[in-house]
């Protein structure tokens, strides 16, 4: 079982605000199809995690540090991720066993009262009368020799039941919800001793998506399953500010279970063919934290006509109940995105100096 005791961060918890938003925020390795979480947090309204793991690669006889930090929180019915990865390799077995000192604190100018708390977390890698730290011993047993893959996943759900009126009750409708995606996604090109590579990890993403939940028993267990969905996968580099809508089909007067989904993944695949070492140091970063933004529902009927309708939400969500008085329209914003931009670039550079 892999070791982090000493390169956790407890995560940090916010204040309820609503009982059906769940955030979530894990970084995790993967070995093949085994899965060691290194950190993770599970929230009523936010969650957050970091995480720094030593990894040793025995075809280059280098070392890596990998440091993470996500977040997640709902606000109402804002939804925000953010997650950043940094990638910070290329270290001999001396550099990093300085680097091993510097992380749990030891340095020339510490306190008496600094040592000894040190020493009372690792008194296993203290000997002799000197209580000389073993630095060598300390590395080789946190260091991870065999992964394939890391990631920073963080997200949050927001869970409700409609009831939509408007139409005739029994026909079928379609009902649109419109959230303004404002954030920024920043990949480094991930790049090998033998070229570049690509996967499904090698950098930054976000997803939104609205679902319909149902309930079914099968084979006597009730299981809770995606009816239908739709999406939108953010991938590329860049600045994001833009309406996202998306739809599901309903049925006029009948209750149904909604769930939206917005999250925030950055990480690697530590995969090549032919396998070539380590890759150099990199940053990946996906920060919407400044979003998702409610902006509004419409309800059109089966034949495409806008429909002047009714929306009751069994968790009393104010933004989305409504009596009938024409569809709710988009509430556009003056752009965050340089903003964005200008926080994001920080984040990256404050990443940049704790992995130097």
């Amino acid at each position: 079982m892999l070791k982090i005791k000493s390169l956790l961060i407890l995560p940090v918890a916010f204040a309820p605000l609503f009982a059906n938003a769940i955030p979530t925020s894990s970084h995790s390795f993967y070995d093949g199809a085994t899965e060691t979480t290194v950190c993770s947090d599970f929230g009523s309204t936010g969650a957050s995690c970091e995480s720094m793991a030593y990894i040793y690669d025995s075809e280059t006889d280098r070392y890596a540090v990998v440091s993470a930090d996500s977040a997640s929180k709902a606000e109402g019915t804002s939804l925000k991720a953010r997650s950043n990865t940094v990638f910070d390799g290329g270290y001999t077995r001396a550099q990093m066993i300085e680097r091993v000192k510097e992380d749990i604190g030891l340095t020339d100018e510490m306190s008496e009262d600094e040592f000894f708390e040190i020493y009372d977390r690792y008194p296993e890698y203290f000997e002799g009368e000197s209580l000389e730290f073993q630095a060598g011993a300390f590395l080789d047993d946190q260091a991870i020799t065999d992964f394939k893959q890391f990631q920073a996943y963080t997200g949050t759900e927001l869970e409700d039941t409609w009831t939509i009126t408007g139409g005739e009750d029994g026909e079928s409708g379609v009902v649109s919800i419109a959230y303004r995606v404002d954030g920024i996604i920043n990949n480094d090109d991930l790049l090998w001793d033998g070229g570049s590579t690509s996967g499904g990890l090698n950098g930054g993403s976000a997803t939104l998506r609205f679902i319909e939940k149902r309930t079914e028993v099968f084979n006597g267990i009730p299981t809770t399953y995606a009816a239908q969905a739709d999406g939108r996968a953010l991938l590329s580099d860049g600045i994001f500010d833009e309406i996202i809508e998306l739809e599901l089909d309903f049925i006029f007067g009948q209750a149904m279970d909604v769930e939206l989904q917005f999250n925030a993944v950055s990480g690697y695949d530590y995969l090549s063919d032919p396998f070539t070492g380590m890759p150099e140091s990199f940053t990946q970063l996906s920060d919407f934290f400044n979003t998702a933004l409610f902006s509004g529902i419409t309800v059109k009927d089966s034949s495409g006509g806008d429909v002047d309708f009714s929306l009751k939400s069994e968790n009393g969500i104010p933004e989305f109940s409504r009596e009938g008085n024409g569809n709710t329209p988009v509430q556009v914003t003056e752009p965050a995105s340089l903003v964005l931009l200008s926080v994001g670039l920080a984040a990256i550079a404050g990443f940049r100096r704790r992995s130097v």
